[in-house]
Protein backbone atom coordinates (compact mmCIF):
# COMPACT_ATOMS: atom_id res chain seq x y z
CA UNK A 1 0.00 0.00 0.00
CA UNK A 2 3.03 2.42 0.52
CA UNK A 3 4.38 0.89 -2.87
CA UNK A 4 5.82 4.34 -4.78
CA UNK A 5 3.00 5.55 -7.17
CA UNK A 6 4.40 5.50 -9.98
CA UNK A 7 5.64 2.16 -9.69
CA UNK A 8 2.47 1.33 -8.74
CA UNK A 9 0.73 2.96 -12.39
CA UNK A 10 3.52 1.45 -14.28
CA UNK A 11 3.06 -2.34 -13.34
CA UNK A 12 -0.57 -1.38 -13.33
CA UNK A 13 0.06 -0.39 -17.18
CA UNK A 14 1.89 -3.73 -17.77
CA UNK A 15 -1.01 -5.89 -16.10
CA UNK A 16 -3.76 -4.00 -18.22
CA UNK A 17 -1.74 -4.76 -20.99
CA UNK A 18 -1.69 -8.46 -20.34
CA UNK A 19 -4.78 -9.05 -19.24
CA UNK A 20 -6.23 -6.75 -22.38
CA UNK A 21 -4.30 -8.63 -24.95
CA UNK A 22 -3.11 -11.95 -24.33
CA UNK A 23 -6.89 -13.16 -23.72
CA UNK A 24 -9.04 -10.87 -26.07
CA UNK A 25 -6.88 -12.00 -28.62
CA UNK A 26 -6.92 -15.60 -28.14
CA UNK A 27 -10.89 -15.65 -27.61
CA UNK A 28 -11.26 -13.61 -30.82
CA UNK A 29 -8.85 -16.00 -32.81
CA UNK A 30 -10.28 -18.88 -32.11
CA UNK A 31 -13.89 -17.92 -32.48
CA UNK A 32 -13.08 -16.77 -36.03
CA UNK A 33 -10.80 -19.88 -37.33
CA UNK A 34 -12.92 -22.37 -35.28
CA UNK A 35 -16.27 -21.24 -34.97
CA UNK A 36 -18.71 -23.71 -34.61
CA UNK A 37 -16.49 -26.28 -33.47
CA UNK A 38 -17.08 -27.82 -29.64
CA UNK A 39 -13.63 -27.82 -28.35
CA UNK A 40 -13.73 -23.45 -29.14
CA UNK A 41 -14.94 -22.98 -26.14
CA UNK A 42 -12.34 -24.38 -24.65
CA UNK A 43 -9.79 -23.15 -26.10
CA UNK A 44 -10.75 -19.83 -26.33
CA UNK A 45 -10.89 -19.53 -22.61
CA UNK A 46 -6.83 -20.10 -22.36
CA UNK A 47 -6.25 -16.74 -22.98
CA UNK A 48 -8.59 -15.46 -20.39
CA UNK A 49 -6.28 -18.07 -17.87
CA UNK A 50 -3.02 -17.41 -19.54
CA UNK A 51 -3.62 -13.38 -18.87
CA UNK A 52 -4.10 -14.11 -14.83
CA UNK A 53 -0.83 -16.50 -14.95
CA UNK A 54 1.69 -13.73 -16.65
CA UNK A 55 -0.30 -10.75 -13.99
CA UNK A 56 0.12 -13.32 -10.57
CA UNK A 57 3.37 -14.87 -11.54
CA UNK A 58 5.27 -11.71 -12.68
CA UNK A 59 3.62 -9.33 -9.63
CA UNK A 60 1.49 -6.87 -11.91
CA UNK A 61 -0.68 -5.01 -10.20
CA UNK A 62 -4.00 -6.01 -11.30
CA UNK A 63 -6.98 -4.20 -9.92
CA UNK A 64 -8.83 -7.17 -9.45
CA UNK A 65 -6.53 -8.92 -8.13
CA UNK A 66 -4.91 -7.17 -5.27
CA UNK A 67 -7.89 -5.64 -3.88
CA UNK A 68 -8.59 -8.44 -1.59
CA UNK A 69 -5.14 -8.74 0.19
CA UNK A 70 -5.15 -4.89 0.37
CA UNK A 71 -8.16 -4.61 2.62
CA UNK A 72 -6.44 -6.90 5.63
CA UNK A 73 -4.94 -3.62 6.97
CA UNK A 74 -8.10 -1.50 6.57
CA UNK A 75 -9.93 -4.18 8.66
CA UNK A 76 -7.17 -4.75 11.04
CA UNK A 77 -6.21 -0.90 11.51
CA UNK A 78 -9.04 1.23 10.16
CA UNK A 79 -7.76 4.74 10.26
CA UNK A 80 -8.10 7.01 8.54
CA UNK A 81 -4.49 6.99 6.99
CA UNK A 82 -5.27 3.62 5.96
CA UNK A 83 -8.29 4.48 4.48
CA UNK A 84 -6.36 6.77 2.25
CA UNK A 85 -3.52 4.77 1.35
CA UNK A 86 -6.22 1.95 0.78
CA UNK A 87 -7.62 4.46 -1.83
CA UNK A 88 -4.56 5.65 -3.47
CA UNK A 89 -4.03 2.22 -4.11
CA UNK A 90 -7.04 0.87 -6.03
CA UNK A 91 -7.35 4.46 -7.95
CA UNK A 92 -3.74 4.12 -9.33
CA UNK A 93 -3.56 0.46 -10.18
CA UNK A 94 -7.75 0.77 -11.40
CA UNK A 95 -6.30 3.60 -13.92
CA UNK A 96 -3.46 1.72 -14.88
CA UNK A 97 -4.92 -1.15 -16.01
CA UNK A 98 -7.28 0.81 -17.70
CA UNK A 99 -4.79 2.70 -19.32
CA UNK A 100 -2.81 -0.51 -20.64
CA UNK A 101 -6.55 -2.14 -21.74
CA UNK A 102 -6.53 1.16 -23.98
CA UNK A 103 -3.47 1.02 -25.23
CA UNK A 104 -4.09 -2.87 -26.27
CA UNK A 105 -7.74 -1.83 -27.54
CA UNK A 106 -6.08 0.74 -29.54
CA UNK A 107 -3.27 -1.44 -31.21
CA UNK A 108 -5.99 -4.45 -32.18
CA UNK A 109 -7.80 -1.50 -34.05
CA UNK A 110 -5.32 0.51 -35.78
CA UNK A 111 -2.61 -2.02 -36.28
CA UNK A 112 -2.51 -4.80 -39.04
CA UNK A 113 -1.94 -7.44 -36.84
CA UNK A 114 -5.43 -9.51 -37.49
CA UNK A 115 -7.24 -10.62 -40.83
CA UNK A 116 -10.87 -8.90 -40.98
CA UNK A 117 -12.84 -12.52 -39.82
CA UNK A 118 -10.66 -11.66 -36.67
CA UNK A 119 -11.22 -8.29 -36.80
CA UNK A 120 -15.05 -8.86 -36.81
CA UNK A 121 -15.12 -11.38 -34.53
CA UNK A 122 -13.58 -8.53 -31.52
CA UNK A 123 -16.70 -6.71 -32.61
CA UNK A 124 -19.56 -9.22 -32.59
CA UNK A 125 -17.81 -10.18 -29.31
CA UNK A 126 -17.87 -6.47 -27.81
CA UNK A 127 -21.54 -6.19 -28.85
CA UNK A 128 -22.32 -9.24 -26.92
CA UNK A 129 -21.06 -7.52 -23.84
CA UNK A 130 -22.76 -4.66 -24.16
CA UNK A 131 -26.08 -5.88 -24.72
CA UNK A 132 -25.97 -7.11 -20.64
CA UNK A 133 -28.16 -4.36 -18.48
CA UNK A 134 -25.87 -2.50 -15.66
CA UNK A 135 -27.96 -5.03 -13.22
CA UNK A 136 -26.77 -8.24 -15.24
CA UNK A 137 -23.56 -6.66 -15.23
CA UNK A 138 -22.81 -6.02 -11.72
CA UNK A 139 -24.68 -9.59 -10.46
CA UNK A 140 -22.03 -11.06 -13.27
CA UNK A 141 -18.96 -8.77 -11.70
CA UNK A 142 -19.63 -10.27 -8.62
CA UNK A 143 -19.30 -13.67 -9.46
CA UNK A 144 -16.28 -12.81 -11.31
CA UNK A 145 -15.07 -10.97 -7.80
CA UNK A 146 -15.57 -13.87 -5.27
CA UNK A 147 -13.81 -16.38 -7.98
CA UNK A 148 -10.53 -14.20 -8.26
CA UNK A 149 -11.05 -13.73 -4.44
CA UNK A 150 -11.37 -17.29 -3.43
CA UNK A 151 -7.89 -17.80 -5.78
CA UNK A 152 -5.86 -15.76 -3.45
CA UNK A 153 -6.88 -16.61 -0.50
CA UNK A 154 -6.15 -20.27 -1.96
CA UNK A 155 -2.70 -19.29 -2.67
CA UNK A 156 -0.96 -19.46 0.82
CA UNK A 157 -1.89 -23.18 1.13
CA UNK A 158 -1.56 -24.22 -2.42
CA UNK A 159 2.33 -24.37 -2.83
CA UNK A 160 3.87 -25.92 -6.05
CA UNK A 161 0.29 -25.93 -7.28
CA UNK A 162 -0.14 -22.12 -7.55
CA UNK A 163 -0.66 -22.16 -11.61
CA UNK A 164 -3.00 -25.12 -10.85
CA UNK A 165 -4.67 -22.99 -8.78
CA UNK A 166 -4.75 -20.25 -11.29
CA UNK A 167 -5.78 -22.09 -14.27
CA UNK A 168 -8.97 -23.66 -12.59
CA UNK A 169 -10.44 -20.51 -10.59
CA UNK A 170 -9.65 -17.98 -13.31
CA UNK A 171 -10.82 -20.75 -16.20
CA UNK A 172 -14.25 -20.52 -14.64
CA UNK A 173 -14.78 -17.22 -14.92
CA UNK A 174 -15.14 -16.62 -18.93
CA UNK A 175 -16.88 -20.40 -18.70
CA UNK A 176 -19.56 -18.92 -16.34
CA UNK A 177 -19.76 -15.81 -19.08
CA UNK A 178 -19.04 -13.23 -16.32
CA UNK A 179 -17.74 -9.85 -16.64
CA UNK A 180 -14.43 -8.32 -15.62
CA UNK A 181 -13.63 -4.66 -15.54
CA UNK A 182 -10.13 -5.14 -16.85
CA UNK A 183 -10.85 -7.92 -19.54
CA UNK A 184 -14.31 -5.94 -20.67
CA UNK A 185 -12.81 -2.82 -20.87
CA UNK A 186 -10.59 -4.18 -24.02
CA UNK A 187 -13.59 -4.78 -25.60
CA UNK A 188 -15.60 -2.19 -25.53
CA UNK A 189 -12.43 0.68 -25.99
CA UNK A 190 -12.00 -2.00 -29.17
CA UNK A 191 -15.68 -0.67 -30.38
CA UNK A 192 -14.91 3.13 -29.40
CA UNK A 193 -11.84 3.02 -31.27
CA UNK A 194 -13.62 1.21 -34.06
CA UNK A 195 -16.62 3.48 -34.84
CA UNK A 196 -18.99 0.84 -33.52
CA UNK A 197 -19.81 2.65 -30.20
CA UNK A 198 -20.16 6.33 -29.54
CA UNK A 199 -16.94 8.20 -27.99
CA UNK A 200 -18.21 11.12 -26.92
CA UNK A 201 -19.28 11.70 -24.03
CA UNK A 202 -17.11 8.80 -23.07
CA UNK A 203 -19.34 7.27 -20.52
CA UNK A 204 -21.33 5.77 -23.14
CA UNK A 205 -18.67 3.20 -23.26
CA UNK A 206 -19.67 1.47 -20.30
CA UNK A 207 -23.00 2.17 -20.80
CA UNK A 208 -25.23 -0.92 -22.13
CA UNK A 209 -26.54 -0.74 -25.81
CA UNK A 210 -30.34 0.65 -25.75
CA UNK A 211 -31.84 -2.56 -27.40
CA UNK A 212 -34.36 -0.53 -29.80
CA UNK A 213 -31.35 0.67 -31.35
CA UNK A 214 -29.07 -1.66 -33.58
CA UNK A 215 -25.31 -1.17 -33.59
CA UNK A 216 -23.60 -1.00 -37.10
CA UNK A 217 -20.97 -3.92 -37.73
CA UNK A 218 -19.45 -1.69 -40.42
CA UNK A 219 -16.93 0.96 -38.82
CA UNK A 220 -14.75 3.08 -40.27
CA UNK A 221 -11.52 1.54 -42.12
CA UNK A 222 -9.27 0.41 -39.37
CA UNK A 223 -7.19 -2.17 -38.38
CA UNK A 224 -11.70 -6.60 -27.90
CA UNK A 225 -10.82 -10.76 -21.26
Amino acid sequence: MERDALALLWSAIAAGLSMGGLPCWRREFFTSNWRGSREVFLLENLGYTFGFIIVIMARQQLFTENTVTAVLPVMHNPTLGNVGLLMRLWSVVLAGNLIGTAVAAWAFNYMPIFDEPTRQAFVSIAEDVMKNSPTEMFANAIISGWLVATMVWMFPVAGAAKIVVIILMTGLSPSADTTHIVVGSVEILYLVFNGNLPSEPLYLAVRPADPRREISVAGPSSSHC
